[in-house]
């Protein structure tokens, strides 16, 4: 049987849609068949489990995310400017792929071995940007006295964190404040400033 690029293509847009639906638990591997408009042999041809599909669904759809965050970043911004703009490009791309955040709890509670490797990979082709690259952007904030000095590593850890929490617990939000749009522009807006304006306000000299 030949091996075909588009097939793999459609199989992986396929298992995308049926992942994001309904989970990597819940997936079978005959609805992805369907989806994808293949039958179930030709599918086990190109990907012999559903773990290996989801991995490389995963892998692939991590990996855009993220290498286009790097993309955005521009390092030579002051790091007031910088601050903002990671924080405000974070948020646009966790926006814009909310699976990401299933993704990425699917990944946790199964112990984070392909995320672990995804995260490597990425680094790799993106010279060690991140987080390595902004963490020296921090510590060349506070060399110049931009910023107060205090721990870079957990300063990296709360900017990751603070934008990542509004989409993980959207759910909860969304009952805690019915009358707040969690995914809204208008929200995430206001919540990037807030982000932002608390981080700064704590860590200027």
């Amino acid at each position: 049987m030949e091996y075909s690029n588009e097939t793999e293509e459609k199989i992986l847009k396929a298992a995308r849609e049926i992942f994001i639906r309904d989970g990597r638990d819940g997936a079978r591997m005959e609805e992805i068949a369907r989806h994808a408009g293949l039958n179930k042999a030709l599918l086990h041809y190109y990907f012999r489990s559903k773990e290996k599909l989801y991995r490389m669904v995963f892998q692939k759809e991590f990996q855009q995310v993220v290498s286009d965050l790097f993309q955005s970043l521009e390092p030579d911004l002051i790091f007031r400017d910088f601050l903002l703009s990671f924080i405000n490009n974070y948020i646009n791309r966790l926006q814009q792929h909310p699976h990401i955040v299933g993704f990425l709890l699917w990944e946790i509670r199964r112990g984070g071995e392909d995320f672990s490797v995804t995260i490597k990979n990425i680094l790799l082709q993106n010279d060690g940007f991140l987080p390595e690259g902004i963490i020296k952007k921090i510590n060349h904030a506070i060399q110049k006295k931009e910023i107060r000095a205090l721990d870079s590593r957990h300063l990296f850890m709360n900017l990751i964190a603070m934008c990542i929490y509004t989409f993980i617990t959207e759910p909860l939000l969304s009952i805690i404040f019915p009358d707040v749009e969690v995914n809204s522009e208008k929200f995430l807006e206001i919540r990037k400033n807030e982000i932002f304006k608390l981080i700064w306000n704590g860590i200027q000299p």
